[in-house]
Formats: structure tokens, sequence, C-alpha cells
């Protein structure tokens, strides 16, 4: 049985890598289970493109000048590179063509700005979550200008295959739906940490407005949290977990288990 109909905010937020194969799994995966809602996208990307692979491997788009290695993979592994943004918003509303695309918002990101230490607060601060902020930004944007109310604000990203249907319900306040439940790949011995850590991913997620709103504005944080761990401290999943236990935002695992997604790069 449907429950009410929703106006559903998705923001498909990262580097647009394989977005174009990817799309067919959010159609059946996400879009699908949910088609009776009120569905909008906005898609947040930049001109700045990046695939897991060798330095002379394959890239998803036609780059513009040099291929460069990214720092975040091991040397030989790992390509970044800039492309045309004229050409990737082309493809990238060619391909939600079919779907109530609000906008392609492209972020100012140089190659230059991956180039400081992968593992430090900073890289994560500006990489994985300055997006996510900024497509919470033109969400509120458009429910102003437009005078609609969105239930829900959804996080995804372009290059994700889901192995489960995804059904969004009316969500609970301080509450945020993601994957996740599972020991963490680093785990800390300290029973304390052990017990918060529940590892959850960085990539997708779904509140209400303000949960989301609250869960996007880590992206504002200066200075991480400090932690009981040696061992990578700032970690993108492993501060967003203790950023949402600060501000009191419980978290339910709609899929928990790991093999029921892949991300290809």
């Amino acid at each position: 049985m449907e429950g009410p109909k929703l106006n559903i905010a998705i923001m498909v937020c990262g580097h647009w890598r394989d977005g174009r194969r990817c799309y067919e799994n959010f159609v059946n995966r996400i879009k699908g289970p949910n088609s009776h809602h009120n569905l909008d996208l906005f898609v947040i990307t930049s001109g700045v493109d990046s695939a897991r692979g060798t330095v002379t491997g394959k890239t998803y788009m036609n780059p513009v000048g040099e291929v460069k290695h990214d720092k975040k993979y091991y040397k030989k592994h790992g390509l970044i590179y800039n492309v045309s943004k004229d050409e990737l918003k082309k493809e990238i509303e060619e391909v939600y063509k079919e779907e109530n695309l609000i906008g392609v918002y492209l972020t100012e990101e140089e190659i230059e700005d991956n180039n400081i230490n992968p593992m430090s607060w900073e890289w994560f601060r500006r990489g994985i979550f300055s997006k996510p902020f900024y497509g919470m930004q033109k969400v509120k944007e458009h429910q102003k200008q437009t005078n609609i109310k969105y239930d829900v604000v959804l996080r995804t990203r372009p290059d994700l295959i889901l192995r489960q249907y995804i059904t969004i319900e009316k969500p609970d306040e301080n509450t945020l739906y993601t994957f996740g439940g599972w020991k963490p790949w680093v785990h800390s011995k300290k029973r304390r940490w052990r017990a918060l850590h529940k590892y959850m991913v960085d990539f997708f997620a779904y509140g209400s407005v303000d949960t989301m709103e609250t869960y996007t504005n880590i992206h504002l944080a200066k200075e991480p949290i400090k932690t009981g761990r040696r061992k990578h401290p700032f970690q993108s999943e492993w501060q967003l977990c203790l950023y949402l236990k600060k501000h009191n935002i419980q978290r339910n695992f709609i899929l928990n288990k790991r093999n029921l997604y892949n991300i290809p790069r």
C-alpha cells in the first residue's frame, strides 16, 4: 500500500564519472519504487572528473588538458582531469531528460584543489562534503522561489549501483536514513568508539529538510571532531558518525549489507 504523496528533492552529488551507465540503476532502484511521489532532481558536480585506474587508462569523458594522478589512490592508480563544462552539462541533461531536472550546478573546483593530504580533514571537507552542502543551498533556494515545501531531501551520487530497492517514506525528525551498520574497516580498540562506530556511508542519506541541512552543514566545520583513533582519525565516515551524534541525529540503516551496493570507478 502506497503512503502519502511526498515532495522529494534528490541531490545527485559528485564527480560525474560513469553516471550515464548508472542511470538505469537509478531509475530501477530509486525512481521506480517512488514514482508515485513528486521527484525533483538537482545535479551537483564540477568541471573536474576522476576515475580509479592507471594514469594511462581510460577516462569517462574526453579530458581537457593533462590527465593527472589522483592523490587519494596509490601511485600509478587514479586519474583526475578537467572536462569541458559545456559538454558535461549537455551530457547530464541528456541522461536525465526524462526526469524533472531542476538544474545542473557546477561547483568551482580545480585539479590543484586535490593536491593536499587525502587523509586530512580539509581534503574531506572540501571534497566529499562540499557538493552536498552546495546542493542543499540550491534546494532551499528552489523552495523559496517556487513556494514548494519538500518533505524529503535525498543525497546520492551519479555512479552508484544498488542491488536493493529504496522505498522512501516520510522521515522522522532528527533521523537520517542511510546505509551501514556493519563493522568499519578501520576499527578502534576502545570500547566507547566501537559502540558508536557502526559503519555508515558518506554518499547516501535522506531525511527531512532540517535534518539534511544539519547533515550537509558538516562542510562548514573548519576543525574535525577529536577522536580516540590514531589511524585515519579524520576519515569522512568516522567524522560523520561523530558529527551526527553531536547534533542528536539518529541513524536508521535502510541497507545494512555491504554487498548491496557498488560504486564503479
